[in-house]
């Protein structure tokens, strides 16, 4: 018991001591701290090419007192299987090739449910595609395996498959090994597998990258076709699938998703075309209406401008007639007058001052003032008839919003293309192409012309926005060191379309599966 107790207590100082190495290992790797008995220990086994042994040397230094080398090295060993289990820690293990035939022949070989050509057919085991032998039968002389692969059991002809050494294939045709990022938030992919090589992009928990290489510590990762580098694989697990059967049930659903995007596609297009046209109905129609209506302005303002001059014409014909008026009356007056002043030779003066009184200038007076309110009363009803002649205020029509119908219509055409492969150099979107191929293609779907290269769609006239004010559609740009070398579309709850590479084609990832360089809004 003393010994065990004595064991303990020194493996917590070693730990304690290397998990201050790894923590400067840590820094070097990743770019949030992690801490924990678990990530010293880690480090401590990935630094060694036989950490047990190396541990019990380490442990054997650090005491004075010596025990048993096996029992020490037992429960070394016991402790750092526990570690890893419940890490989840897996490096890339050598497939085992016992018993595995593949299809060679045809682009896919038919799985049978039984030994007979003509029984039903379960599933298909495409090109490269691996089956485990669980028996062998014969049927008239033609020999059949019963196989194993994905999630079949069925019989497949042995003429149509061959072992892979027969075949001479490279682990790689038949394998996939995926990278998932675990223990932090951020792990550095770096130029050459040296923690002191320069780092090419960040890479995100969670997210996964093709395994194609693993040389010391490090794992060789395909992040996309123009990015690959070596990541630390103390932060990664690492899951390794042979290529396996589809069954009919599953190729039947895969397809199924497919016309299902292919159908959402065409419906987000069909509205966005609907409410485009709409709209340009509306904004006629308020063109129209404010042409009539400045028609009709121009139209009551001549009538009233015309009712005016027949008023004012009016009003000097009256002026006229008064005026005539008043001259008669002055000639008569003046008549009389020289009849008074005839007479006035043989009568008094008083008779003469009381005929020469102006009764006729009142008149004159009284019939100009009501010639100039008649004038004032006209000029008021033509401005009143004016301003009720007036069109009323436009009203805007109700456009599509911006980040509404184009976007939807832009992510939902994108995604029908999940699985096409990816061409280096290729614009095709069914036959393949490149990540700029691909958002080339999508945005002159929509009438954008954005250029043929991610650098010159990056340099493309839009805004440049944070992540913060991300939406659907919007272009997410990434670079290796100060060089921006692909980009994807987002498509909303984080995540982005592209296409990556040879081996996942057009497919969907984090938008921060690696470190984002620019995102540029170009759709308003």
């Amino acid at each position: 018991m003393k010994k065990i107790g004595k064991f303990l207590i020194i493996l917590i100082i070693l730990i304690f001591v290397n998990k201050v190495r790894a923590y400067a290992d840590m820094n070097l790797e990743v770019s949030a701290s992690v801490s924990g008995m678990s990530v010293a220990l880690n480090n401590f086994y990935a630094r060694n090419i036989s950490p047990e042994e190396e541990l019990v040397k380490s442990l054997r230094k650090a005491s004075s007192s010596g025990w048993d080398d096996e029992f020490a090295l037992n429960h070394v060993n016991e402790f750092v299987r526990e570690v890893e289990e419940k890490e989840s820690l897996r490096l890339i293990e050598n497939p085992d090739y016992n018993d595995l035939v593949l299809a060679y022949a045809n682009d896919y070989e038919n799985l049978y449910e039984s030994p007979d050509t003509n029984s039903k057919i379960l599933g298909k085991l495409y090109k490269n595609s691996v089956a485990k032998v669980l028996e062998t039968t014969s049927v008239n002389n033609d020999k059949w395996y019963k196989v194993s692969s994905g999630s079949l059991t069925a019989y497949i002809r042995a003429a149509q498959v061959l072992g892979k050494e027969e075949l001479g294939l490279d682990d790689s045709e038949i394998t996939h090994s995926f990278a998932t990022i675990i223990n932090t938030d951020n792990l550095r992919l770096r130029s050459n597998p040296d923690i002191d090589a320069r780092t090419l992009t960040l890479l995100s928990k969670g997210a996964t990258y093709s395994v194609i290489g693993e040389e010391g510590d490090f794992l060789k990762l395909q992040v996309d076709d123009d990015l690959v580098g070596y990541a630390f694989k103390d932060y990664i697990s690492v899951d390794t699938k042979f290529n396996e059967a589809i069954s009919i049930e599953e190729e039947n659903t895969m397809l199924a998703e497919k016309k299902q995007r292919e159908k959402e596609a065409e419906d987000a297009i069909a509205k966005l075309e609907s409410d485009r046209a709409k709209e340009s109905s509306t904004q006629l129609a308020l063109v129209s209406e404010s042409k009539n209506s400045e028609s009709v302005k121009e139209s009551t303002v001549k009538e009233t401008t015309k009712k005016e001059t027949e008023k004012k014409e009016s009003t000097k014909k009256e002026s006229k007639t008064e005026e005539n008026i008043t001259k008669e009356s002055g000639k008569k007056e003046s008549t009389k007058k020289e009849t008074v002043t005839s007479t006035a030779q043989t009568k008094p003066k008083e008779t003469t001052a009381k005929e020469s009184k102006p009764a006729d200038n009142t008149t004159v007076e009284k019939s100009t003032k009501e010639s100039t309110a008649k004038e004032s009363t006209a000029k008021e009803t033509a401005k009143k008839e004016a301003e009720t002649a007036k069109p009323k205020k436009e009203t805007k029509a109700a456009t599509v919003p911006a980040g509404g119908d184009e976007r939807d219509a832009i992510v939902a055409y994108a995604k029908q293309f999940l699985g096409n492969p990816y061409k280096y150099g290729g614009t095709s979107l069914t036959e393949g192409c490149d990540c700029s191929g691909f958002t080339m293609q999508v945005y002159s779907k929509f009438g954008y012309s954005i250029g043929r290269d991610s650098r010159s769609q990056a340099n493309a006239s839009g805004s440049t926005i944070d992540e913060g004010s991300l939406r659907k559609g919007d272009l997410i740009f990434y670079a290796s060191e100060d060089t921006i070398n692909h980009v994807g579309i987002y498509i909303g709850d984080g995540k982005i379309i592209h296409s990556s590479n040879a081996r996942t084609g057009i497919t969907i990832s984090p938008a921060n599966y690696r470190s984002p360089a620019k995102i540029l809004n170009i759709l308003d």
